[in-house]
């Protein structure tokens, strides 16, 4: 009895919203877990399986033996740290354009789209360019060993090359999740993982009439399915039925009334994945430093614990979407109730974990 009543409140809409607000009509509690799983869903399971590919890539480039899995598992938290820029810009992008979607302005949505284009394009040369001519002292400083320091610096730049693609491609799916759209994202992110795998395979041993590439063939392979995440992506908003696309009239130039607001909710967001990243780059630093095996056992192990994190963070992007919907629509008490049915998913998948 006390558990059914613990639970009942656990899941209930009016002990999530506000006392300030109890006296609003609102839609009854099934139709809003069903907006929210309509929404999280695809941005989850986009989540889990781009994890699971990236734990099959590993096992894949493992084939090769530990010092070519340390190789490039050493270049995980630097190629992190130049996402983190991306990273927070995208989650402004998403609050921004997913108000813009619940007050029902189409034309602000898609002047906000192209503003974020251009903020993308800027934030990911930067951080790529940097990292791409730094690259050794980076992976030095991440802890990589004189043993395969050189091919690590190698596999880096390579899988640079598309990574600003990709970049720019995330900025396009951040601004698709803001209107609702997140299987876009899915199927973008899943079919670039699918085809990285694949390239990988055929690329490093030789397989399908391609030549045997080694560790050179895993950073083609990387850098082809950033290119075809970024294409993908892209498609996504040149139809001409998306809520947002790029082929109408409006103009190509930076209008500041709508990029800041992207910036300032990317500045608090990148101060938090910056530090984020940098003390898992010094966590890394330390365990690289206690042998080859040993950080080879992190890499396998940490690539399945993964999987849980990441469905937590596609669950929290579909959440910055519906709470930015329901603030544009001025509701905020919908605001609160789906920022805490979010919560409670992502604490009931943890659990589970």
């Amino acid at each position: 009895m006390f558990l059914d009543t613990l639970l009942e409140r656990y899941c209930s809409i009016n002990a999530m919203a506000p006392k300030e607000y109890a006296d609003i009509k609102r839609p009854p509690a099934r139709k809003l877990y069903r907006n929210a799983f309509a929404i999280s869903w695809p941005a989850a399971m986009e989540a889990a399986l781009v994890s699971l590919g990236n734990s099959i890539d590993t096992a894949v480039v493992g084939t090769l033996g530990t010092v070519a899995m340390n190789a490039v598992g050493i270049t995980s938290q630097p190629r992190l740290i130049v996402q983190c820029f991306i990273l927070a810009l995208n989650i402004g992008v998403t609050a921004v354009i997913a108000r813009y979607k619940g007050a029902e302005d189409r034309e602000g949505a898609n002047r906000c789209l192209r503003q974020a284009i251009f903020l993308g394009l800027f934030v990911s040369l930067i951080p790529v360019l940097t990292a791409g001519i730094f690259a050794r002292p980076l992976l030095v400083f991440a802890g990589a060993s004189p043993e395969y320091l050189a091919a690590s610096v190698s596999y880096f730049r390579i899988m640079l090359t598309g990574l600003f693609f990709y970049c720019v491609g995330l900025t396009i799916c951040a601004a698709q999740r803001g209107v609702g759209n997140t299987k876009t994202s899915m199927v973008a992110n899943i079919s670039a993982n699918l085809v990285k795998i694949l390239l990988a395979y055929s690329l490093i041993g030789g397989h399908f009439g391609l030549p045997a590439l080694g560790l050179t063939g895993a950073a083609v392979a990387a850098m082809l399915s950033y290119l075809l995440g970024f294409m993908a992506a892209l498609a996504s908003v040149l139809r001409k039925d998306s809520y947002i696309n790029l082929r109408n009239r409006l103009p190509w130039k930076y209008d500041p009334a709508y990029g800041a607001g992207i910036v300032k909710v990317g500045i608090s967001a990148l101060c938090e994945q910056f530090f984020l990243r940098f003390g898992m780059l010094i966590y890394i630093r330390l365990v690289s430093g206690l042998g080859t095996v040993a950080y080879t056992s992190y890499i396998i192990c940490d690539s399945v614990l993964a999987i849980a994190y990441s469905i937590c963070n596609g669950l929290s992007s579909a959440a910055s979407a519906l709470v930015g919907q329901s603030l544009g629509a001025e509701r905020r008490d919908l605001a609160v109730i789906y920022g805490g049915i979010s919560q409670r998913l992502c604490f009931t998948i943890s659990l589970g974990f």
